[in-house]
């Protein structure tokens, strides 16, 4: 006679009820888990985004708003260098407040699927502060302005910005 032959029935009903119980425990303890961890990231991601909606109206747009109006300042065909330089100056502090401001307040707060939104609008930031340089000296106008189409790129590079912040502010306000 064999081991398994000498076992009892009711030894092999308490065992495999015994696995199936741990099983079943097992699997209930984990689903209430996995529902009790979503819930808590809704919760934070309540929270956080109650966060980035209040930092991004009240702070980010008009900074935003503020360096769009500047960079339009901006005459490409204004031949008063000194006045483009003060122009060129106070965009370029309004920009690198909005950056910092970014990079400080929202971007840990941002979803991930608005990461490309902001990215698109701080290079189009850099276009604008890059380009509006060239506005500040003739020697280097009456050189790039042509070659480079500075002017056009400003505009689209405003223009893209107007976009995706329209963009961003419909999706903020639908949350």
């Amino acid at each position: 006679m064999s081991f398994w032959s000498d076992v009892s029935a009711d030894a092999w009903v308490q065992v495999f009820s015994t696995v199936l119980g741990a099983f079943i425990g097992t699997l209930l303890a984990g689903v209430i888990s996995v529902w009790l961890y979503t819930k808590e990231q809704r919760d934070r991601m309540k929270v956080e985004t109650k966060g980035f909606k209040r930092n991004f109206i009240l702070y980010y747009t008009p900074r935003i708003k503020a360096a769009l109006q500047l960079a339009k300042e901006v005459d490409l065909r204004d031949n008063d260098f000194s006045k483009n330089e003060r122009r060129y100056y106070a965009l370029n502090e309004v920009i690198n407040e909005a950056k910092r401001y970014y990079l400080r307040e929202l971007e840990p707060l941002t979803l991930i699927e608005r990461h490309e939104l902001f990215e698109d609008i701080y290079m189009n930031l850099v276009n604008i502060q890059t380009f509006s340089r060239y506005t500040t000296n003739e020697a280097n106008y009456t050189l790039y302005a042509e070659i480079m189409g500075i002017d056009k790129i400003m505009t689209q590079s405003i223009e893209r910005i107007e976009a995706r912040m329209k963009e961003i502010t419909e999706e903020v306000h639908n949350d």
